[in-house]
């Protein structure tokens, strides 16, 4: 993704926005677009966008977004490299297209119209958006190059193990992401806490036990 880097940095600059000016016209955050220009400050590596953000930029560049996907490289430019109906049929199997969409929409919690899935299948759209392709290769498990070449059931199966689905995730995971329990979150959050959080530390750094301090303190 190191081209699309350049390519937002030059064309917004190009452009005469800022950093600021621009992030407001993706309708992304300012301190998003500057790491997906430079790194993540925390990893040093770079960001890879979610189709629906690549979107956003594209629109904000004047864009189309497949335009944008093949500047970066994320479609082949060769008109010879068309998408594969046929691989549609071969995932439906003997599902009707209500169970199909039904069922992608379960597993991806994203939803295609039947009657677009029918229209794709058979050949009247061969020209499918990104998005679309994204959310059927999420589906099934597997790159969305998959899509572009005619597979067989045996392609598919190697596949899923050779060119598993990458997620493209922009949401940045905090420190509190692993903690299930609501409550627990807040109060690590509250500021008014930090004491009973920094004791908590320092009982753990003497490898106190909890059950320890709770025998001393609670009567149960």
């Amino acid at each position: 993704m190191g081209h699309l880097s350049n390519l937002i940095k030059a064309r917004r600059q190009s452009a005469g926005f800022s950093l600021r000016e621009f992030s407001e016209k993706c309708g992304l955050s300012h301190t998003y677009i500057k790491n997906l220009e430079e790194t993540d400050p925390r990893t040093g590596k770079e960001i890879v966008p979610t189709v629906e953000s690549l979107d956003k930029i594209a629109r904000a560049l004047n864009m189309s977004l497949e335009e944008l996907l093949k500047e970066i490289g994320y479609i082949k430019k060769d008109a010879s490299v068309k998408f594969e109906a046929s691989n549609l049929k071969m995932i439906r199997e003997n599902k009707s297209y209500k169970s199909i969409t039904d069922d992608i929409a379960a597993k991806t919690g994203r939803i295609i119209d039947p009657s677009v899935y029918e229209d794709i299948e058979k050949g009247n759209d061969d020209n499918p958006s990104p998005i679309l392709v994204d959310i059927l290769a999420n589906y099934i498990g597997v790159e969305r190059s998959f899509f572009y070449r005619k597979n067989t059931s045996d392609d598919l199966r190697r596949a899923l193990i050779s060119e598993p689905y990458r997620i493209y995730d922009d949401r940045k995971k905090g420190p509190l992401d692993h903690i299930n329990n609501e409550e627990l979150k807040e109060f690590i959050s509250n500021p008014e806490n930090t004491d009973y959080l920094l004791l908590a530390k320092e009982l753990k750094s003497k490898k106190i036990k909890v059950k320890f301090i709770r025998d001393m303190i609670f009567d149960e």
